[in-house]
């Protein structure tokens, strides 16, 4: 595999360089990279952000929904691959930035939003409302709270598009799993029902989009890092 791939160390060493190389051969991409400096003095590779410049320009044609999720990395070094993506107007899957972070914490999180704000949250940023993805939350509900019936009245409720309609389902939660309904007051009812949520989600209530994407770029976590941004690359081109 060393043969075919190359060594993982070599690959982070040429890292900087791909980057560079990337950004002349694609006018308009973003990249940046973090490191850390060890006890020798020695940079350690700490995380990845990158955006094409195709991408980037795409974003003004879409909704202003941003999915966002992540998978984990089967390198040596182990790691997590972010991949944000957006809906166009056919409701179509668009590809908008990618990341590597060392895993889903607050650190790699901060790092990866800070770098995206540049492209497509400059203006919006402040503005932004969160929302959990209801396909989560369904699942959380049906693995913790053991009731027939009541994830599918979670999902009910937080579909709902006016007060009066998930005040309904919201009185079959509490009588059928008062700690449910705890749970959920605790995330809070903005951030994952229709009708308290402030903002426009448009029909994006899921991580799905980006689900999808990562589903396209499975492969890739097998590949040392080069190789992966340019699989991505040569994905997103074809």
């Amino acid at each position: 595999m060393e043969q075919a791939r190359g060594n993982e160390e070599d690959n982070y060493r040429f890292l900087s360089t791909y980057l560079h190389l990337l950004k002349s051969t694609n006018p308009g991409t973003l990249t940046a990279m973090h490191n850390t400096v060890d006890k020798k003095g020695n940079a350690l590779f700490k995380y990845l952000f990158f955006a094409f410049g195709a991408c980037i320009a795409g974003y003004q044609y879409l909704r202003k929904v941003i999915v966002i999720d992540g998978t984990a990395m089967k390198w040596k070094y182990k790691g997590c691959l972010i991949a944000t993506s957006g809906q166009d107007e056919n409701m179509q899957i668009f590809p908008l930035a990618f990341g590597v972070v060392d895993g889903e914490n607050e650190g790699g999180w901060v790092w990866f939003f800070e770098n995206l704000k540049k492209i497509c949250l400059r203006r919006v940023y402040p503005f932004a409302q969160h929302w959990a993805c209801s396909v989560h939350l369904f699942r959380n509900v049906k693995h913790n709270f053991h009731c027939e019936g009541l994830a599918t009245v979670v999902s009910k409720a937080a579909r709902a598009y006016t007060v009066g309609d998930f005040r309904y389902w919201w009185r079959e939660i509490e009588n059928r799993g008062p700690a449910c309904a705890m749970y959920l007051t605790e995330i809070g009812l903005p951030h994952w029902t229709h009708s308290h949520f402030p903002g426009d989600c448009y029909n994006i209530m899921s991580s799905n989009i980006s689900g999808s994407l990562n589903a396209a770029m499975q492969t890739t976590v097998d590949y040392l890092i080069v190789s992966m941004v340019e699989f991505i690359r040569a994905m997103l081109m074809r």
